[in-house]
């Protein structure tokens, strides 16, 4: 994992803008981009995490006070040793059959923004006091403010970090070229660059998904006696 002090210097390091005493681009609009890219590669390659809640004893009903992005799987009752795990099934709460059949859990997702509804993860059986639902989580990687914040994104997707950097320095140089000087300075050629490095970090976006999901495939290969069952 990289620092924000870290991932400053292998951008600045990717644009060219190496001079220290007069920069291009200064370290807060560096650190803006930053953690926009992060959000934006995020959707594709988010960060995992787990949420836990301690049960009361009848309550089937349980806040999610975290955002994320998707609920992967829920087990209850949890434990460390248990083996095999107990995992609920998802299921529509509005089923007739939800609230009468242990082993099930929903979500009711609302919205974010609006503080008067919360969300909520809702669980068929009735659990008794003191035990654990556990559900494993995506969201989004952590924003980034101070030099030495810690990014949770791997570094093996730092050169997307740096892709959208080189498209955002295009861009936000355009606008204030456009806003700030003469708006017949924004030739083609720039406006012609901002559209390849945009296309190129989602052109490397996506051979990196494609990469990902081929180290996770394996080939098998069977005998021709071998049955398929």
């Amino acid at each position: 994992m990289t620092t924000l002090t870290q991932l400053i210097a292998i951008v600045r390091a990717a644009l060219g803008d190496d001079n220290e005493l007069a920069p291009m681009f200064p370290d807060d609009q560096i650190t803006t981009w930053i953690n926009h890219a992060l959000g934006e590669i995020s959707q594709m390659f988010p960060d995992h995490s787990v949420m836990e809640w301690t049960t009361v004893a009848g309550q089937r009903r349980y806040e999610i006070e975290q955002f994320f992005f998707a609920m992967l799987s829920v087990e209850y009752p949890y434990a460390a040793d248990a083996d095999p795990p107990q995992y609920l099934k998802r299921r529509s709460y509005t089923h007739r059959k939800f609230w009468l059949e242990p082993g099930y859990y929903d979500i009711i997702q609302r919205s974010w923004t609006d503080e008067t509804y919360v969300n909520e993860l809702l669980i068929s059986s009735t659990p008794l006091d003191d035990e654990t639902i556990r559900a494993e989580i995506t969201l989004p990687h952590n924003a980034l403010a101070d030099g030495g914040d810690v990014s949770t994104l791997p570094d093996v997707y730092n050169n997307l970090i740096c892709l959208y950097c080189h498209w955002n320095a295009w861009k936000d140089t355009i606008t204030y070229i456009g806003r700030h000087e003469n708006p017949g300075l924004v030739d083609v050629s720039r406006e012609v660059n901002a559209t390849r490095a945009e296309k190129q970090f989602r052109n490397a976006m996506e051979e990196a998904r494609k990469a990902q999901t081929e180290s996770r495939s394996v080939q098998w290969q069977m005998d021709k006696w071998d049955q398929v069952y």
